[in-house]
């Protein structure tokens, strides 16, 4: 039987704070799956909380094992996993803010960070492996896990709209912007972009524009973009090739040719890579 890796959408209500669920079954006689030796993880501006089922997942720097239930806000370096082969696991891939707002602590504390959810959640999330391990498939435990999720965000939602919303509208200039057009735009000092941004995402502006911008970029490259790499480039807010080359390079951990070249990528294959192009936006 072949390993199973599904990207699935959240439900409707949950959509304000999840992006989509990653699930990844590479249970007893599956062949074994593309990320076998390690998949890559750009930086990006994502958080997640990660429910692994069986077996284990492995930080790619130490070695050591992350939690069953572990919690992570934005990242601003890449980082490798590997996986046990028999390893089950549904990742939630949150929006910018949202682990934090899971979790009831600043978003700082969570951002870089790969913590055990029962150390950083107000309310510890007992029972919740149990109850997802429970259902019929992967879709069912999806689906329990998308109900907790729910129960958890649907509380701890503020009222009015969150910086993540309003940004939306920007996201097609979000590349292109600074922080002083972002100022602007919202008739705001920068000092309070500032403090908005890192109450809200655990990040300055100034990095969270940086990490959308690379975020943007592994989007068109990895679609295979056919325009020449320095034009690429400008689109996505680097002032040039060499620009955008460095960045993917510190970012990413590897180059635009490296990502264009054909099978070439299997590492590189995380849900960021992986998830269809509309999801792979702010709101």
């Amino acid at each position: 039987m072949p390993s199973q890796r599904f990207i699935v959408q959240p439900s409707r209500r949950l959509a304000r704070h999840v992006l989509c669920f990653v699930a990844r079954d590479g249970g007893a006689g599956a062949a074994p799956p593309d990320d076998a030796d390690g998949a890559q993880f750009p930086a990006h501006v994502y958080g997640s909380i990660v429910a692994t089922l069986r077996g284990a997942i492995m930080d790619g720097a130490t070695g050591r094992s992350l939690p069953p239930l572990t919690v992570s806000g934005a990242q601003t370096s890449p980082c490798t996993r590997r996986y046990r082969e028999d390893t089950l696991s549904i990742v939630a891939i949150l929006k910018p803010g949202c682990a934090a707002r899971l979790c009831g602590v600043p978003a700082a504390r969570l951002t870089d960070a790969h913590a055990d959810a029962f150390e950083v959640m107000e309310t510890p999330p007992a029972g919740w492996i149990e109850h997802i391990a429970r259902g019929r498939g992967l879709l069912e435990r999806i689906a329990r896990f998308d109900a907790l999720l729910l129960s958890r965000l649907a509380v701890a939602a503020e009222p009015g709209a969150g910086l993540q919303e309003l940004l939306w509208p920007l996201l097609p200039a979000l590349p292109r912007m600074s922080v002083g057009d972002v100022a602007r735009h919202f008739r705001l000092s920068e000092r309070s972009v500032q403090r908005r941004f890192v109450a809200e995402f655990g990040l300055a502006p100034k990095v969270f524009l940086r990490l959308v911008r690379i975020q943007h970029a592994l989007r068109l490259l990895q679609q295979r973009c056919a325009a020449p790499l320095a034009d690429l480039a400008l689109a996505c807010g680097f002032s040039d090739q060499a620009h955008l080359t460095r960045e993917l390079r510190v970012l990413a951990g590897f180059t635009p040719t490296a990502l264009q070249e054909p099978g070439s990528d299997h590492r590189l294959r995380s849900w960021v890579l992986q998830a269809p192009h509309s999801l792979l936006a702010l709101s």
